[in-house]
């Protein structure tokens, strides 16, 4: 199962790579676009702790991760299907991006981030698991 994880993991760091070139071409930026960009440095980090067993930070910082992914990725769901564009324009307008992207690419997006939401959250619990033991 390791070998799944750590392909997931590769995987992730090109997109990010990737991801880089996209944002430069998109300048000037957003703050949603620039947290988004740390939020995703830091995710990263956390796959990488999590699939090759190295403790970067403390499970308090995994677990503040978690629910800010977790906050954006119900946002941008909310966006999408519930919210209407008036709502998000007049009271959201600091989680407004400066690149268009589709909701079909963001539905996508955030299906591809659950195995690392998992693995935050897996990390997020490991000073709750020594207190019990």
């Amino acid at each position: 199962m390791r070998g799944w994880w750590k392909t997931y993991f590769w995987v992730n760091f090109v997109i990010l790579i990737l991801g880089l070139f996209g944002l430069i071409e998109n300048a000037p930026l957003k703050f949603i676009d620039l947290f988004g960009l740390g939020l995703n440095i830091v995710l990263l980090f956390g796959l990488y702790s999590f699939v090759f067993g190295k403790k970067l930070f403390s499970a308090s910082i995994w677990n503040i991760t978690f629910w800010i992914a977790t906050v954006l990725n119900i946002e941008a769901l909310l966006e999408i299907y519930v919210l209407p564009k008036p709502f998000i324009d007049q009271y959201l307008w600091f989680l407004k991006s400066s690149i268009a992207i589709s909701p079909s690419w963001i539905l996508f997006g955030i299906l591809f981030m659950l195995p690392n939401l998992y693995a935050i959250y897996q990390l997020g619990q490991e000073k709750q698991k020594k207190g019990k033991r």
